[in-house]
């Protein structure tokens, strides 16, 4: 026990005897960081006896009291920074809301219309409306009609056709009975006769 006992005084006999050292060390560095570069400095350290050790230059009361307003001063910048940020957010906020609202207006809008084209015509309001819209039976219907026009369109495509090729043929008719008259046209009339030169031979 007594050995432990001294080992115990003599380790906080030498951590006395650094603390001594370190502590003088740090005053003679903040003395010649202050004179050197005329800074203010303060230093204030608590030994683990409880005693109290400082420097200031010009001296801790003047320094630590310039500290507290300079942090006073840090602090309220600081809160109407966050003051004016909190402001632009919520401006910003709104605007986004307000912009929202219009989008939502204009959607309303526009399926009330939707709504009474159905009611109008339905077939109309089927094939306009968006096909992510329709509902699985409204997609069978508008499946049955699609085919419906469908075989309509080709009807109408071949008697467009039929109708076209009749003309043609009705064309080439007529221009074959133009061509012997138009050859009579031209053969000389009978009881009259020419030369060469036009003249009649007697």
């Amino acid at each position: 026990m007594a050995s432990d006992r001294t080992l115990i005084k003599k380790r906080e006999n030498a951590r006395q005897v650094a603390f001594s050292k370190r502590r003088l060390g740090l005053f003679k560095k903040a003395s010649e960081l202050s004179t050197l570069c005329a800074a203010e400095v303060a230093l204030v350290v608590f030994s683990t006896s409880g005693k109290v050790y400082s420097f200031g230059h010009p001296s801790v009361k003047s320094v630590a009291h310039r500290f507290k307003e300079e942090g006073v001063k840090s602090d309220a910048k600081t809160v109407e920074h966050i003051a004016n940020e909190e402001a632009a957010s919520i401006c910003n906020l709104n605007k986004q809301i307000c912009n929202l609202q219009v989008q939502l207006e204009g959607e309303k809008k526009r399926s009330k219309k939707l709504k009474e084209e159905m009611m109008e015509d339905p077939m109309l309001y089927l094939f306009s409306a968006p096909i992510n819209s329709l509902t699985l039976p409204q997609l069978f219907w508008l499946k049955e009609k699609c085919e419906e026009l469908k075989e309509k369109v080709l009807k109408m495509r071949e008697a467009k056709m039929a109708q076209e090729s009749s003309y043609s043929s009705c064309g080439s008719c007529t221009e074959g009975a133009d061509a012997p008259g138009t050859a009579a046209e031209l053969s000389p009339k009978r009881g009259s006769s020419g030369g060469p030169d036009g003249h009649f031979v007697s």
